[in-house]
């Protein structure tokens, strides 16, 4: 027990805060090291300032000193600390002065330290009507449908998370009572209720299992461990993997959107990540301080649209790069993205994910109607200048390389019959090429005043409004950019810039065009003989679909290419659909492999879930075929052409996934009501959230305590709630 006033070293009350935090309150090691980093930066502050001043003698003058210094401090890349920033460095010094007041130390109070003021963010619910056409789908006339009821009945009543809806055991409930304790996150027990509707249902599946079997919720399906085995009900015992499948199902018969989920989901995104706004194309950071509140998201019905964004935030974490079929995603381990199991379209988190799974990705986005705002030539001239060109101030020129001296006339003359500004083509005395001079400050200025020409050739990048342009005015750009940087031999931009390359590949899937960005290391010999090395960037189209819009859409002077046949075909990761439909032809007796051997389909089966997965003709010829020797209903037929042929979905193979070394990057969170993603450098993202306590009426701090939540905002002081009081409230609120 501390004497008043006797106020610690400044090292030791971080100590013991610390070591309160570990013992008392459980919180996690990832928080502590936070927390450390946050009040060892305090700590620096005020022996560099107020050297000899301990922690009793801080003022409230010194902590404002304090705020200001935070302000006016600089991140690793030179950026100021944003404001959320410095809230995390602010909350853990008050709550560090508010343990410490506890304790009967005399600090200053905390509240003499003023938090950086954010945005309110309204909290968004699955109705109950949703929930209740969720349930009503469940066919409790099979034990496998009756524990889907159960599940359903139970995660509804108690708001438990899924990891802890499947850790209940028989034992766990007190079915007369209608409470049992749970042990939640940061070990701390919370008191949980039933309603009467979901313990007579639990009471109704157990006595038609009637096993042995410990836990309440099990698999039906599959091989069943020997009775004498003692590990046999945790062997039976459902996954949370399972859980969200079936949650999923439900939902989607349910005709909700898809993959509906018991808990928040937030999407935590790499700064630079592209998102399709309203007007365009944005980098999350952008989006983030940016008034624009809509974005393009994945409808129900497989379309591309546009939603609303209701809720911004921003937080440190670690990050993933995950790079599927060409394209990137950086995000944190607890990001959310759409992969195909069981027959449906699931949520996956970033963590979960695996190198060789299938990413639902988008094919293409649609180009609202672009405001002009230059000749689409000058775009074009923009084009060709950043991919290989110099456009100098103090040389007061603009210089075009190419070996093909044609082009470089056709370059000429566009900026004639543009401008009427004079230009010559002439032979590189430094290297086999020619060079393009054009000596006007005029063009200059223009061009510099569009596009980020002072960036060095591995930082360039698309000019930023050029995603709010014409289409004419994009292809144009993108042709004068594959004139200056594109092969002859088949359809590949390269480049130095992945930035540049990965603005490209978004803004050809306004055309349709799927684009594939590798990067790899090149050993390059100037012609002056000496050699440097370096990352080139090359952005590849594969299939023939995408190479045919891109020769009919972008007006590239190479348009006598050869391009090379390719072997790559879109695949389709729908195995478990064709497991589902070949084990009812078995049951049904139905013979279909001489039908399909006309197809050239000689073995159907190794199209199954877990084995080779089947590229989109192949999977159409299957689903018209089974549709024919009857197998399949045409509702069944229907609703599978409708997912494999939707013109804006395509399923991009996870090929790598690496862990980013730092643990402290800046990410950015949003939420989107109603359709619940949105399109995330080409994939699809996702969010959910799903309770009915608050929007009947519940108090924030009793649905706080029943949902097991740590704080309802990282400033709030903990209260508590009796469990009588929770009890009631829950009857209130849960009365059927």
């Amino acid at each position: 027990m501390s004497a008043k006033g006797a106020v610690p070293g400044l090292e030791d009350c971080i100590q013991e805060y610390l070591e309160y935090l570990t013992v008392e309150r459980q919180v996690s090691p990832f928080t502590i090291r936070n927390y450390r980093f946050y009040l060892s930066k305090f700590a620096a502050w005020l022996r560099k300032f107020y050297p000899g001043k301990e922690l009793g003698e801080v003022t409230s003058r010194m902590l404002k000193t304090y705020r200001v210094y935070l302000a006016q401090t600089k991140d690793e890349k030179g950026a100021y600390l944003a404001p959320v920033t410095q809230g995390y460095y602010v909350i853990a010094l008050r709550s560090m002065l508010r343990y410490l007041l506890r304790q009967d130390y005399e600090v200053v109070s905390p509240e003499r330290l003023e938090l950086p003021k954010g945005k309110e963010h309204s909290i968004k619910f699955l109705d109950y009507a949703h929930v209740t056409a969720m349930i009503d789908k469940a066919d409790t006339t099979t034990i496998q449908g009756l524990r889907d009821r159960v599940l359903m009945e139970t995660l509804f009543s108690t708001g438990l998370r899924v990891s802890e809806l499947v850790s209940l055991n028989k034992t766990t409930i007190n079915l007369e009572s209608r409470e049992f304790g749970v042990l939640g996150k940061g070990k701390k027990i919370r008191v949980v209720f039933l309603s009467k509707s979901a313990a007579n249902w639990i009471e109704r599946y157990l006595r038609e299992r009637n096993d042995h079997y410990s836990p309440i919720f099990i698999r039906h399906g599959g091989a069943k461990p020997a009775i004498d085995d003692p590990k046999a009900g945790e062997k039976l015992r459902l996954t949370t993997r399972s859980v969200q499948r079936i949650i999923g199902k439900y939902g989607r018969l349910a005709h909700l959107p898809y993959a509906i989920t018991p808990h928040v989901m937030r999407h935590c995104l790499h700064p630079a990540t592209r998102i399709f706004d309203e007007y365009g194309i944005r980098t999350v950071r952008e989006l983030f301080y940016n008034s624009t509140d809509k974005v393009y998201s994945l409808m129900s019905d497989y379309t591309i649209d546009l939603a609303k964004v209701t809720q911004k935030t921003t937080h440190i974490t670690y990050l993933y790069s995950i790079w599927a079929d060409g394209y990137e995603i950086k995000c944190s381990g607890e990001h959310k993205l759409f992969s195909f199991e069981g027959g449906v379209i699931v949520e996956k988190t970033a963590s979960e994910v695996k190198v060789g799974e299938y990413l639902l990705g988008i094919k293409k986005i649609q180009h609202e109607d672009g405001r002009p705002l230059y000749d689409p030539r000058l775009w074009r001239l923009l084009g060709y200048a950043l991919g290989d060109g110099v456009v100098s101030k103090a040389r007061r020129s603009i210089l075009l390389f190419d070996k093909d001296r044609s082009n470089l006339e056709y370059y000429q003359n566009l900026i004639f019959d543009l401008y009427g500004k004079k230009s010559k083509v002439e032979l590189n005395k430094i290297s086999n090429s020619y060079v393009l001079t054009c000596n006007d400050i005029e063009l200059v200025e223009i061009l510099h005043s569009i596009a980020p020409f002072s960036e060095r050739a591995k930082s360039k990048f698309v000019p930023k409004n050029l995603s709010e342009a014409t289409l004419d005015e994009i292809a144009e750009f993108l042709a004068g950019l594959y004139d200056a940087e594109g092969l002859t031999s088949d359809p590949r931009y390269f480049s130095s810039s992945q930035e540049l390359l990965e603005d490209v590949q978004m803004l050809l899937l306004y055309f349709g065009i799927d684009a594939h960005l590798t990067t790899r290391n090149r050993i390059v010999t100037l012609p002056q003989g000496r050699e440097f090395s370096g990352t080139i960037s090359d952005l590849i189209i594969l299939d023939k679909e995408s190479q045919a819009l891109f020769y009919q859409y972008i007006p590239t002077l190479k348009r006598n290419m050869k391009w090379k046949v390719t072997n790559f075909s879109e695949k389709v990761p729908y195995g478990s659909i064709v497991t589902e439909i070949l084990a009812k032809a078995k049951k049904d007796n139905i013979a279909y492999s001489t039908y399909f051997e006309r197809f050239k389909i000689k073995d159907v089966a190794r199209y199954q879930e877990g084995r080779i997965v089947p590229e989109k003709n192949t999977f159409v010829t299957l689903i018209n075929g089974f549709f024919k020797l009857g197998v399949i209903t045409e509702e069944e037929k229907k609703k599978y052409l409708e997912l494999v042929n939707s013109p804006a979905l395509k399923w991009l193979k996870v090929k790598s996934k690496t862990k980013m070394g730092s643990a402290r990057h800046c990410v950015y969170d949003f939420y989107i009501p109603g359709s619940h993603n949105l399109i995330t450098g080409g994939f699809v993202s996702h969010n959910s959230f799903a309770t009915d306590l608050i929007s009947h009426g519940a108090g924030l701090r009793e649905v706080q305590e029943m949902l097991g939540h740590k704080n309802i905002a990282t400033t709030q002081i903990y209260t508590h709630v009796t469990n009588p009081q929770l009890k009631s409230v829950h009857e209130k609120y849960h009365s059927v």
